[in-house]
């Protein structure tokens, strides 16, 4: 799997995710619940990326190895990340982790 791929996958987990929440917090209001948004957020990241995980790989016959669970955390985190903090705060870590900028 190509990094433009995981970056892409990283958009996506991150742009639905906000969505998704978005959602179930106006539900939750709704109803006069209250959950904890981070955790929210990170459930929600956790379901989304397994299920476009799971869907990519039987879409284009990938097989699941050692390398597809990993590059899935790195995109389930990151995706959590940025449907938390923003793009910008993903595009900072991403830097450093790569030793760029701070």
């Amino acid at each position: 799997m190509s990094w433009e791929i995981v970056v892409l996958g990283i958009a996506i987990v991150s742009g639905f995710t906000g969505l998704i929440v978005q959602g179930i917090k106006k539900i939750l209001k709704d109803v006069n619940k209250t959950f904890p948004k981070n955790i929210l957020v990170l459930i929600v990241s956790v379901i989304f990326t397994i299920l476009l995980s799971v869907g990519y790989a039987i879409v284009f016959n990938i097989p699941f190895s050692a390398s597809y669970v990993v590059l899935t955390v790195v995109v389930m985190i990151f995706g959590w990340l940025g449907s938390m903090f923003g793009f910008d705060k993903i595009k900072q870590t991403w830097q450093q982790a790569k030793g760029g900028s701070k």
